[in-house]
This record gives C-alpha cells, structure tokens and sequence, in this order.
C-alpha cells in the first residue's frame, strides 16, 4: 500500500511540475521583443541587459520542451523522444551562448559556431519537433499544431526580409516568436484532465494500461489482471 501511494504520489507531482514548466514557457516568451528592440537600439556589442533576455528567453525553450517531454507529446518511442532531446539540447546551446557571447569568450572559434547554431537551429528545428507532435496525436485540438507553430516565425521573418524590407522583419519576428511561445507556454500550464488521464488514466491496483498504437486512434486501453481480479471477487 505504501509503495502504490508513493507511486501515485511521484505521479502527481510530474503532473503539476509540466503546469510549472509551461507557465515558465509563458513568462519567458515575453522578454523576446524588449530583447530585440534593445538589440536593435544598441550597437553590435551585446550588452547585460540583453544577454540576459535572450538567455531568460531560450531557458523558457528548455522549459517547454521538457514539458512536452514529460507529458509525452511526441510519444513513447525512441525516435519520438530522441526528438525532444535535440530540441531541449538546442535551446540550452542558445542559453549558453547567450553567456559567452556577453564574455567574449573563444570569438570565432569552432566551439563558438557550434554552439552559436542553438539560435537559428533551435527554431527550425521546431518544424520536425512540431511535425511529430501533430503526427502522434498525443496532444489534442488546438495543442496539436501549436509546436509547429514555433517553427514559422524564423521562415516568415526571412521571406519577409527577402520580400518586404529587413526593417519588416525585425518587427514580424520577435512579435511572431512572442505568440507562438507564450501559446506553447500555455498549452502545457492549461493541460486538462482529460489529457491527463491519457497519461494517467487509472489509480486502481488491479489494472494496468498501454497506451494504443496510433491506429488505434490513441485511446487509452485497460487491460484488467483475470487473476487479481478473481481474488477480490
């Protein structure tokens, strides 16, 4: 009895840390049009102001991920999985540039490339990440294209810049960012019961689940022990 509600305890509180994760998402979305109109403004120096921003920004990015990471968006498997990996290994690249950029440090060396390509790649990386989501289903209605979402800003800045003027771009991007983030942000902190129960579905001892192929349409199917069940008849 003591193992089944530690158990069950371990589960309420991932439950509640995803919620903490998205609203994380949705405070640090936020910050990306004061960090562009700072950027924009000042010289081609990064100031603390910032590099604080952008790092504040692409930590509310690892935060999303893992949020999707724990309530399993983009499924079980390990392809599924290895996907959300990248994106939050991305996102961090970008958190840590933002510090070393500010310091200076190993300017134009190679590990200054590769860990400079978090930014761009961070994002367009979001078209597979968000393909993925849409294509498992585990996130439902609305949820289930606002990954990919997060992967048009980047696309439409650039055509934008390509079509319009670059002045456009600047504009479109951080406001684009900002939408499509904080709704990631959002759709994790306002995950309902229902989803919930996708990943949960059932406090009884006597059951297990799997989660059914895709299919299946992804219901939940219960697969009642025969044994125990008999026992508490």
């Amino acid at each position: 009895m003591i193992i089944v509600e530690s158990i069950l305890k371990k589960k309420e509180n991932q439950m509640k840390s995803y919620r903490i994760f998205g609203l994380l998402g949705i405070l640090s979305s936020l910050v990306i049009l004061p960090y562009m109109m700072n950027s924009m403004a000042g010289d081609t120096q990064p100031t603390l102001l910032t590099s604080v921003l952008g790092l504040i920004f692409q930590l509310g990015g690892v935060c999303s991920a893992i949020g999707m990471y724990q309530t399993r968006a983009t499924g079980n498997s390990v392809a599924g999985k290895t996907v959300l990996i990248i994106q939050i290994v991305l996102h961090s690249l970008a958190s840590i540039f933002q510090v070393i950029e500010y310091q200076q440090l190993g300017v134009g060396s190679l590990l200054w490339t590769i860990i400079d390509i978090g930014w761009p790649f961070g994002f367009l990386f979001m078209w597979i990440t968000g393909s993925v989501v849409a294509g498992v289903g585990r996130w439902t209605g609305w949820r289930r294209i606002v990954p990919l979402l997060c992967g048009l800003p980047i696309v439409i800045a650039a055509l934008a810049g390509g079509v319009a003027s670059e002045q456009v771009a600047e504009l479109l991007f951080p406001g684009l960012l900002t939408i499509t983030y904080l709704l990631l942000g959002f759709a994790l902190f306002s995950y309902n019961e229902e989803a919930r129960k996708t990943m949960f579905p059932t406090s009884s001892p006597n059951c297990k689940w799997r989660i059914a192929p895709r299919r299946s349409y992804g219901r939940v199917m219960l697969v009642y022990k025969e044994a125990r069940l008999l026992t508490n008849a």
